[in-house]
């Protein structure tokens, strides 16, 4: 395996952005902004070590194989390190932030301490403990977020045919499929079905009251006498009362409030990872 200080001199020379955080890591800025990788202080957590060449490659460097492929071409010596010197336990530290840090390693080291026995210069287990579980949080929530843009790409492609049925269904001035419309409406946000009072149909009329062909308002005692007798969802509650789901969806609250409706968990059964949610008659 690649020595840390080589992983990290090659990296800079690939334009990326090593910059030492302190006692706590190191913090590795893809060239352009695009993406940025922790990487560990000490050489001896070989485990963070192989995450760090992993988080690399994900993003485009390949630091092993770049190494092979210098080696092999037979490249001459590499240039000093533009690099802070990271941590090797129990050797000498070469260099650091400055000279009194290097001397006050060297007699921490004449003393018996090692940097396998403490990570970082003066830090107590205590600090310790603060510093990992800190980076385990950092290092948590990162791959969280990119579980989640995951994810979405993945309900993206699923819903990729549901999108194009409807839009040409709309295009033409037709209703399209239920189960389209549910897989499309179950990626957009909230605030945006509840804000569209209409949808586009044929060549751009707009359902609306300008138009003169928008539908009287219902009450909430006109929509109870219409609920479907089963479990259903919004998009079933619009098809029962002849109106678009975005009207009919402004009716759920009310209808909560006045006690006419409960709600009865997710419908399993439909397509995509967010399921709509569904009602029953009280």
């Amino acid at each position: 395996m690649l020595r840390l200080q080589e992983i990290y001199d090659l990296a800079a020379d690939e334009g990326w952005d090593v910059d030492r955080q302190g006692s706590a890591h190191f913090r590795l800025l893809a060239p352009g902004g695009h993406g940025v990788v922790l990487g560990p202080v000490t050489a001896g957590d070989q485990a963070a070590v192989r995450t760090l060449l992993i988080e690399l490659k994900r993003r485009g460097l390949d630091a092993e194989q770049l190494h092979a492929e210098r080696s092999g071409a037979g490249a001459p010596s590499a240039a000093p390190s533009r690099v802070p010197a990271v941590i090797v336990p129990g050797r000498p530290v070469p260099g650091g932030r400055d000279a009194a840090d290097d001397e006050r390693r060297k007699r921490m080291q004449e003393a018996g301490f090692t940097m396998a026995n403490r990570s970082t210069e003066g830090e107590t287990a205590a600090e310790k403990v603060a510093r990992l579980r800190r980076e385990a949080a950092e290092a948590t929530a990162r791959l969280q977020a990119e579980i989640e843009v995951a994810e979405r790409e993945v309900a993206l492609e699923e819903a990729a045919g549901s999108f194009e049925r409807v839009n040409a269904a709309v295009q033409d001035g037709r209703d399209g499929a239920l189960d389209d419309w549910v897989a499309v409406l179950g990626l957009a946000p909230d605030e945006a079905i509840r804000a569209a009072g209409f949808l586009v149909r044929g060549t751009g009329a707009r359902t609306s009251s300008a138009a003169g062909t928008r539908a009287p308002r219902l009450g909430v005692d006109e929509v109870v006498a219409k609920l479907p007798s089963g479990p259903f969802t919004v998009a079933d509650l619009a098809a029962a009362i002849d109106r678009e789901v975005g009207t009919a969806r402004n009716y759920i609250p009310k209808l909560l409030d006045a006690g006419a409706i409960t709600e009865s968990g997710l419908d399993e059964s439909a397509p995509g990872p967010r399921k709509p949610k569904l009602y029953t008659r009280a």
